[in-house]
């Protein structure tokens, strides 16, 4: 399960934040937005995924930071895909352990929910946050593909937010860079969605040449993610209200 679990922050690494936001949405459901009293954040843990390209077939192709394209045809291909997997399953489970263990009580997707969640009271709604086990789907998807564990509550309207939240680097000589992707649908108390909203932040923080070098600076590098994201709340606040 933690295998697949795994795959699936990959693959949204690799290939969410080539989605456009259907800004159109919100103005066809401005009044069902505007008419939301009660709203309810469901986040799941964090996670951290490290993924480099290096050796994996995808040497001269524009990379994590460039246009996505390649870089989900690399992820496709049965030759290479074995390696890339494999190691940035090994890397994103070692960096995150030792984010966990340097930092037992912090939980970046849970600071990013609660800002979130102040931007709503401050507008004067009613607000619950739930953690959930993180949603499978792609874009639209977050809510049907929800776990069993989101058990909504009555009279409130439900936005899912899934962070992918990471290290990348494009090729063997690369550097590190981090990256963000944050993806979040809305939906009113009957399920009907209302609103779905991707958005990403890219090489915003300190690089590191060599996985070594950012898993020795795991604390710092996990800091750079955390402000990165929670600096994302008001702007999320916005896009959806």
């Amino acid at each position: 399960m933690k295998s697949f679990v795994s795959l699936t922050i990959l693959i949204t690494l690799l290939s969410a934040c080539a989605s456009a936001p259907q800004i159109s949405e919100k103005e066809v459901n401005r009044a069902a937005i505007t008419n939301i009293a009660n709203v309810e954040i469901f986040y799941h843990d964090e996670a951290f995924p490290i993924i480099d390209l290096g050796g994996s077939g995808a040497s001269g192709l524009s990379g994590l930071f460039g246009p996505l394209g390649a870089m989900v045809g690399v992820f496709a291909d049965g030759v290479s895909k074995s390696t890339m997997k494999s190691r940035a399953e090994s890397r994103t489970e070692k960096f995150t352990e030792a984010v966990k263990h340097s930092i037992p009580n912090a939980d970046i997707n849970a600071e990013f929910a609660n800002q979130l969640a102040s931007q709503l009271r401050n507008a004067g709604k009613t607000v619950k946050v739930t953690h959930i086990l993180r949603p499978i789907g792609n874009g639209g998807q977050l809510a049907s593909t929800a776990s069993a564990d989101h058990v909504p509550t009555k009279g409130y309207a439900k936005l899912f937010v899934r962070t992918t939240t990471g290290y990348g680097a494009e090729s063997a000589t690369s550097s590190f860079q981090s990256l963000i992707v944050l993806e979040t649908t809305l939906e009113d108390e009957r399920g009907n969605a209302l609103m779905h909203h991707n958005e990403t932040k890219r090489d915003f923080s300190e690089s590191y040449f060599t996985y070594s070098g950012l898993l020795e600076s795991h604390k710092k590098a996990a800091d750079a993610l955390k402000n990165g994201l929670v600096s994302m709340a008001t702007s999320t606040y916005h896009k959806l209200f």
